[in-house]
């Protein structure tokens, strides 16, 4: 499902794309930064695609770091080495069960962001995004 919202009569709930695009959000207007990592690829039947696709930028001080794992069945740990040490870091995730999963009237919280573990120490930071994930890390 492709759309932002779901509405029937009285009734709305947010789709898990409208928390992809709540996700992404910092990145506007922001300025992307260089984001170098060991890329690995997997084939599926569409061709060769990359396991994690990575994003960084900065704006107003504050630096958003978005990671999206496309493999269906791994997770992937990372460490994130910075240019700089920052104060403090917070991160969510968006991930389901079932790649099949949506929010519905009677679920509408079913697919949702949640807040995703993530260790600051000097210059780096450590976090595992599971299998079919959405990560948006932000540093201050």
């Amino acid at each position: 499902l492709r759309s932002l919202e779901l509405v029937e009569g009285e009734r709305m709930t947010v789709t898990p794309t409208y928390h992809l695009f709540r996700m992404m959000k910092a990145h506007q207007d922001g300025e992307l930064l260089d984001a170098a990592y060991d890329e690995k690829r997997y084939d599926t039947k569409y061709g060769t695609v990359p396991k994690l696709s990575i994003s960084a930028s900065e704006k107003d001080g504050v630096v958003t770091v978005t990671i999206a794992n496309t493999k269906l069945d791994e997770d992937e740990e990372l460490v994130i080495e910075l240019d700089r040490e920052f104060a403090s870091v917070s991160a969510e995730l968006l991930t389901a069960g079932n790649m099949c999963d949506v929010n519905t009237f009677d679920e509408p919280d079913k697919v949702s962001p949640k807040p995703m573990a993530s260790e600051l120490s000097g210059r780096t930071v450590k976090v595992t995004t599971p299998k079919m994930s959405i990560a948006a890390i932000t540093l201050k």
